[in-house]
């Protein structure tokens, strides 16, 4: 019986917590929504298309080895990428994509460490490779579609 009275003494208790919770955000003294941030310059609320806002980067995972990118193809959405690199091999290697003819590439990683690229890739295709002298022609090559 006092196992009883106790349940029904808590959830009376519960009860006039969530009125009272409910009673306090309903109060016409408070605003329902916070008010949009001001930016300082001009005294206005940021629009959507403001560069406050930022478009989460896609993030990929590479792995380099001897011989080896894996995955070696691969397919992304444009926009702001992000490629975390683990070096898995015995040797340093790298991380290159080949852009309209120019290199984007990580520094030399040594074995065990990690790396990071961000780019801002557009719809193509493009070819990936560790630059290091003899490095792809042993199969640390592969490619990258954007669509």
């Amino acid at each position: 019986m006092t196992t009883l009275i106790l349940r029904a003494r808590l959830v009376l208790v519960g009860t006039i917590l969530a009125a009272g919770s409910l009673s306090a955000a309903c109060d016409s003294g408070t605003p329902a929504t916070p008010a949009p941030p001001v930016n300082p310059a001009n005294n206005a609320a940021p629009t959507p298309a403001s560069p406050i806002q930022k478009k989460a980067f896609n993030t990929v995972g590479i792995l380099v080895n001897e011989w080896g990118i894996l995955p070696n193809n691969l397919s992304v959405p444009p926009g702001p990428t992000k490629f975390t690199i683990t070096n898995s091999g015995k040797v340093a290697h790298n991380f290159t994509i080949l852009i309209d003819g120019k290199e984007q590439k990580t520094p030399n990683i040594a074995a065990g460490g990690t790396g990071t690229l961000e780019l801002n890739l557009v719809a193509g295709t493009y070819q990936t490779l560790c630059d290091l002298p003899g490095h792809k022609d042993k199969g640390m090559a592969g490619q990258i579609l954007v669509k």
